[in-house]
């Protein structure tokens, strides 16, 4: 699952609109993490930005997805809570299904297009809201053997409010969590991220559940930019797709206290993952 949830599938990614990147030091982390614990008491966050995808996903024809997303976030004391609204805009074959993170669903490799239609189709409109919650555990509770050792906690639960009909949605509720556990190192924080996904299941086809998994490493460039690198895997998510792995770099610039800007790319390593991703998140404190 990537830490930046929004940007790649998550693993369920539960959608983390905002960057979660835990520092090697607790300057660092204050100013990159929405769940770390603050003095400010209560905060409030928006987050927009685009995602561009393209790839096969165990086809022999290339689908292109385009996401919008929009997050409203609040914060506390170790607590997040965010929702996000998703718009796509999807080119590719008439038999795949794309979720809210922007992920293809390949429904049926066999199905061939109608005596006249086309090949490829294109929709676009608001896909399917979600709900996250985070906590970070408070470094003081794990214990001395424990003892720099980061832990967050996160789920989410995604309701089917996009069209079915445009293949924005599978019209079902899906829920899913995930922990994510890093060690400082100097400045550096590498860390393992673990999920799973309960996909909600229309009838008529297979959509199958999904493990996640990624490892990587957090830290700083400059004063003011994060580097994040990663590889992530994800059982697939339908008999026809194969499992997904693919490399990951996230670049996280703090504009100031308030505005930080996420520049993303990754490259799809196995035929379940999008051949190439590419995408930019703007984030902004509303309060302060």
């Amino acid at each position: 699952m990537s830490r930046h949830g929004w940007f790649s599938a998550p693993t369920g990614n539960a959608f983390l609109l905002v960057s979660i990147l835990i520092a090697g030091t607790d300057a660092a982390f204050a100013q990159t993490s929405d769940v770390a614990e603050s003095s400010n008491g209560q905060e409030w966050s928006v987050s927009s930005g685009a995602r561009y995808s393209q790839g096969r996903y165990g086809t022999d024809r290339i689908t292109d997805v385009i996401s919008a997303l929009n997050s409203l976030t609040w914060s506390d004391d170790g607590v997040r809570l965010s929702l996000t609204l998703p718009y796509l805009r999807t080119n590719g074959p008439g038999h795949i299904l794309v979720d809210s993170s922007g992920s293809p669903i390949v429904l049926d490799t066999s199905a061939a297009p109608a005596k006249g239609a086309p090949s490829r189709t294109s929709h676009e409109g608001f896909g399917d809201i979600v709900l996250n919650a985070a906590y970070s555990v408070p470094s003081g509770s794990l214990g001395e053997s424990l003892s720099g050792f980061d832990v967050l906690l996160d789920a989410y639960v995604k309701l089917p409010t996009g069209s079915t009909g445009a293949g924005l949605s599978t019209g079902k509720t899906d829920e899913g969590g995930s922990m994510d556990i890093s060690y400082s190192i100097g400045d550096w924080s590498p860390y393992v991220d673990l999920g799973y996904r309960i996909r909600g299941k229309p009838a008529g086809y297979a959509i199958e559940n999904a493990l996640s998994a990624s490892v990587g490493v957090t830290g700083p460039i400059t004063g003011k930019t994060l580097l994040d690198l990663s590889y992530q895997f994800e059982t697939k998510n339908s008999p026809f797709t194969p499992d997904s792995r693919q490399i990951e770099a996230v670049v996280v610039w703090m504009v100031s206290d308030r505005l930080s800007v996420d520049l993303f790319s990754a490259a799809g390593l196995s035929n379940g993952a999008a051949d190439i991703e590419g995408g930019l998140l703007v984030n902004f404190q509303l309060s302060h």
